[in-house]
This record gives C-alpha cells, structure tokens and sequence, in this order.
C-alpha cells in the first residue's frame, strides 16, 4: 500500500511538471503572438503624409480618404494657383502619423484677387464710388464698405485720413474697407471719447494715434471667431478725463482679438510656415523679435521705393509697442522713429554715407518734430510668396 501511495505521488508530481511546462509555453506563446499582432495592428494605422502642395485636391481627395486622414479645409483667395489647388498643409510631408490623424489643406478659393486703391486723400463720397467700381481685365468688382469712423481732425470735414487694407492690398471682391475720416476741426474742451473706433480694424487705432499724437497701447485678447481677428473690441483713455487740448502724449488702451494664436502650423515645401506669415492679412508682430525698443514710443511708416529711387511713406502709425498689429504685404519694408515724427514735414538731407549706415533727417522746423535729429531704422516683416 505504502508503494502505491509513493507512485501516485510521483504519477501527480510529474503530471503537475508536464502540466506547468505547457502551461509555461502556450504563456509564451500568446505573449509572443500578441506582441506580433499588436506590432502589425501598429504598423498598419501609421501612415506617411503625402507632399500635396501645389496638387488639386479633387485629384488627392480619394487618396487622403484611403490613408484614413480626417481632411478640413480653409479657403485662401488667391490668383495665383488654379481653383482648387492646394496652397499649404497643418502636417508637414513625410511625417509618419496614426490613421484618422486630422489634415487641414489651405486650398485656393478661386475668386478673382483684386488690389485695393488708394483712397487716403479723397472725399468721403469720392472714395465709396470708387470701392463701388474697381477694374481688372474686361470685368468691374466691387469692395464693400466697412466701419467709417470720424474723428476729430485739422483736415477738412470729410477727408479720408486713413484706410485699412491699404492702398496695394490684394483681397477678394466683396471684402470690407474700413476708412478713418475727419469730422474737422475739434472743441479741444471736450473730453476725449474713442466710441467711433470700436468695431474697426486695429490698424486704424494707430492711424488714429498718428493724427492725434496719442499713443495707443495693444492689448491681445484670443477668440475662436474668425470675423473678430484683427478687430477693436475695446479702447479707452487711460485717464478718462483727458480733454482735447491734452491730447498730446495722452496714453489709450487698445483690446484687439486675435484669431487662435495657437493655431497649426502650415507646411509648405517641407517648410514650417506660420499662417502669420501670409500676406494681406492683419497679423500680430513681438516688438522684441521685430527689433523695437519695447516700452518706448515708436512712429512706424510702410516704407516705398519710387522709380528714380526716393522713398514715399503711408500708412502712419504711432503706438508703444510689446505686441502690435500690422497689416502686411507681400514682403514689406517699414521705417521706425523713436518717438513722434512725421517725414512729411521734415525735409531730407542728402548725405553719401557708407553701405549700412543709417540714414538721417534733419529737421526743416523745431514743431515739427519732437528732436532736431531723428534716426530712422527700417524693419522688413517676410511673408511667403504665393
């Protein structure tokens, strides 16, 4: 009996062996095969991001559909591809991403570009008949009529002072244009009320400031509403009860809404390209990385090389910047003055000077300037030639 005992104990010890040996080995096995199939599983929801710049997205369409992209598109108004035509994208190519990954394609709208005119200088009425008939090739396009704010100004009643987009700017048919216009001259003992610019586009804050001599400070606030950016949302006096006649070196607060500040990156030709970087379009520039002095009180002008080789200035600005909005052009140049300055009063000196050295205007009388010299330091903001 006690023989018996010992060899079903043996019988069970060798099974209990047997049995944890397979047990140990079908383990291995399903690890080592789930392990495979997760790496295949993996392998086959990443895919690569096509090159599509520069394609029709009717011809990527079914392609993107089969990589699993999830595909939004915006709209870009652009003469210079056909309708259609894929201008940029969010995912630069060749990057290896999971399936179902969203794509955003800046794809040409198609609609004819039209250039805005020059409308600074003109009588009001003047001005909207000529955003109500613009020519280009055999076909007349309108522009719509944006906010008209009227300010106080020593021009006559009725003047156009300033406009934004400028003169040059290439936008689709049916765009607004807004206008600063002179309500001429002002009771200086008023208080100062900045009502009228609410609603219009940043730009004409500065515009503003430059007819006035305030200076106006930017304030940033973010927005997912698209029609917002670049809008006024608020401006005020920092001391509100400034009257006219103390305008001069008043200080006011601009809020300004600015589209998604985080918003992807766009990729054009491998390169990372910012969407603030394209053109006819309000952006938002760092006063440090423009190379302003930051804090201190600029004048800045869109600078113009005419055919003999003068430079003409428009566009006038005045502002303390840290963050500043400035509508852009296809590779512009400005001219920056410390403080108040106004080119248009000052007669230029010729002078020869060396290659990089930094020009100089002397002024032609004490008020119309607040130094006898001022140095002028130009700035380019580059933009992506579509």
């Amino acid at each position: 009996m006690q023989d018996q005992s010992v060899d079903k104990k043996t019988v069970f010890t060798s099974l209990y062996r047997v049995g944890l040996f397979y047990f140990a080995g079908l383990s291995i096995f399903f690890i080592v095969a789930f392990v495979i199939i997760s790496l295949r599983i993996s392998v086959k929801e990443k895919v690569e991001t096509p090159l599509l710049q520069g394609n029709l997205y009717i011809d990527e369409h079914n392609r993107l559909n089969d990589l699993g992209f999830r595909v939004s598109i915006e709209k870009m108004a652009t003469n210079e591809y056909l309708p259609g035509t894929i201008v940029a994208q969010n995912i630069a190519p060749g990057k290896i991403v999971k399936q179902g990954a969203s794509l955003t394609l800046l794809v040409s709208q198609g609609d004819p570009v039209i250039e805005v005119p020059r409308l600074t200088g003109l009588a009001i009425e003047l001005a909207k008949q000529q955003l109500q008939s613009i020519p280009r090739g055999s076909r007349i396009y309108t522009l719509k009529e944006g906010t008209i704010s009227i300010i106080p100004s020593d021009k006559p009643a009725g003047e156009v002072l300033a406009q934004d987009p400028p003169a040059g700017a290439r936008i689709a048919p049916g765009s607004p244009v807004s206008l600063l216009v002179s309500g001429g001259p002002k009771n200086l003992q008023t208080l100062i009320q900045l009502d009228m610019l609410k609603g219009a586009p940043a730009g004409l804050a500065s515009k503003f400031a430059f007819e006035t001599k305030i200076i106006v400070e930017y304030v940033v606030q973010t927005t997912d509403d698209y029609a917002s950016h670049g809008i006024i949302q608020q401006i005020e006096m920092a001391d509100k009860n400034k009257k006219w006649s103390e305008a001069q070196g008043a200080t006011a607060q601009v809020t300004v809404a600015r589209y998604n500040p985080r918003e992807p990156l766009f990729h054009q030709k491998k390169r990372a390209l910012s969407s603030d970087l394209f053109p006819n379009r309000t952006v938002f520039q760092d006063a440090r990385k423009a190379g302003l002095p930051k804090g201190k009180v600029v004048t800045m002008a869109r600078r113009h090389i005419t055919k003999n080789g003068s430079v003409e200035y428009s566009d006038f600005a005045y502002f303390r910047p840290d963050v500043f909005p400035v509508f852009l052009l296809s590779n512009d140049s400005f001219s920056v003055w410390e403080g108040y300055h106004n080119p248009m009063e000052v007669k230029q000196e010729e002078t020869t000077a060396p290659e990089g050295a930094t020009a100089v205007f002397a002024s032609s009388s004490s008020s119309s300037s607040e130094a006898s010299v001022l140095p002028e330091k130009i700035i380019r903001f580059k933009t992506i030639s579509l």
